[in-house]
């Protein structure tokens, strides 16, 4: 976990300060969960090991911590319960707005119950601290910094090239570094939704709504019958 902090790394970033005091603070109080607030353990890209060994000793004392953690991951499902999936939200899909609403319409259509968001962001985009520099000095920097970006590129390219590795993996890998997701557990009512947002879903199974039209189609029968032989009773 003390490695985490290295993963998308930007000097001059004002949240990553405010996060590494706040870590410093809760590390001062005994806590071992003081990475939960970096931003790659919040979009699901790393795993610390301590957990393991929190797990390990749960699944010793809790017999049924292994069942659970399996049912939770989507390995095994419970017979008759519901299942996890998602859905992407499209440009179709914004007449909605916010996530309230969202939880009203697939509630009570298709009886589908959200519990979370990823979300992705274009970090080129999204504001960046400002200082009091000046604008040409300012455009002097970036124009050397793209130069030397790209003779990177250009090198690791070749290399991947020499290597009879595909180029495009280093594009995606680009790509993934200018974009910043993050999970939203349990959103609130008023959040807007935003196109490309991933909504996690528990869908209800399809065999318990099954069973129970056979179900209830069996009670139907065994009525028709117990009346069509309190009919016939009279007559016999």
């Amino acid at each position: 976990s003390s490695n985490m902090r290295f993963m998308q790394f930007r000097a001059h970033d004002r949240y990553a300060l405010h996060l590494s005091k706040m870590e410093k603070r809760e590390k001062e109080r005994g806590s071992h969960i003081s990475y939960m607030f970096r931003l790659p353990f919040a979009a699901g890209s790393v795993f610390s090991a301590s957990m393991l060994d929190t797990l390990l000793y749960q699944a010793f004392v809790k017999d049924y911590v292994i069942t659970f953690v399996r049912l939770l991951l989507g390995v095994d499902q419970a017979p008759g319960s519901g299942f996890l999936t998602s859905m992407k939200i499209t440009k179709d899909d914004m007449w909605i707005r916010t996530y309230g609403r969202l939880y009203q319409k697939l509630c009570s259509t298709t009886c589908e119950i959200p519990i979370g968001i990823y979300r992705t962001q274009d970090t080129t985009t999204t504001g960046s601290p400002h200082y009091s520099i000046n604008v040409g000095d300012e455009a002097k920097d970036n124009h050397a910094e793209m130069i030397e970006r790209a003779e990177i590129a250009n090198l690791v390219r070749s290399r991947m090239e020499s290597l009879n590795l595909p180029p495009i993996d280093y594009d995606d890998v680009s790509e993934k570094r200018s974009s910043l997701s993050y999970v939203i557990i349990n959103p609130s009512c008023d959040l807007k939704l935003e196109e490309g947002d991933i909504i996690y879903l528990v869908r209800p199974s399809p065999f318990s709504a099954q069973k129970t039209f056979e179900r209830h189609n069996s009670r139907r029968k065994s009525n028709i019958s117990f009346c069509s032989q309190a009919i016939n009773l009279p007559g016999s």
